[in-house]
């Protein structure tokens, strides 16, 4: 998929059923400055990129992250549940969680939710959009786009 020859600044739902990888959801969260929801329903996280992993540090505690310009409420993202690979993605997902001041609902994997909680706790009083997030089980919950 080649998010480049996407021009539509205006878009507000996105839900994405092909493999769409950890960069290219990255690019999605910049690039669409007007959406709302966003699900991705195969994403491959292959590659966290460097910022990400400052996460678990606790770096971002002391250096506040920059939020990203953009109004998502809803993210979906559904993962592979490859050993690893969780891991892997409750980086990136916590990373993405901080970028996020405007999100609301957060659906993904159950181990996924279980691996964030300790950095949603650590990052709270410094985030305070964190506050209001709701955890949901994307197996259990099917994002209507």
């Amino acid at each position: 998929m080649h998010l480049h020859m996407f021009e539509c600044p205006n878009l507000t739902r996105i839900a994405i059923t092909a493999p769409t990888s950890s960069m290219q959801l990255m690019v999605l969260i910049g690039k669409y400055p007007r959406l709302e929801h966003l699900a991705l329903h195969n994403l491959v996280v292959d590659h966290v990129p460097a910022q990400a992993s400052m996460v678990r540090s606790g770096r971002y505690i002391s250096e506040y992250l920059e939020p990203a310009d953009t109004c998502i409420k809803h993210l979906y993202l559904k993962h592979s549940m490859a050993y690893g690979t969780v891991k892997k993605a409750s980086v990136l997902v916590s990373f993405v969680m901080l970028l996020l001041p405007s999100l609301e609902t957060l659906a993904t994997i159950v181990d996924t939710i279980q691996e964030i909680s300790g950095v949603l706790c650590d990052y709270k009083p410094f985030y305070p959009h964190l506050q209001n997030i709701e955890l949901r089980n994307a197996n259990a919950h099917y994002f209507k786009p």
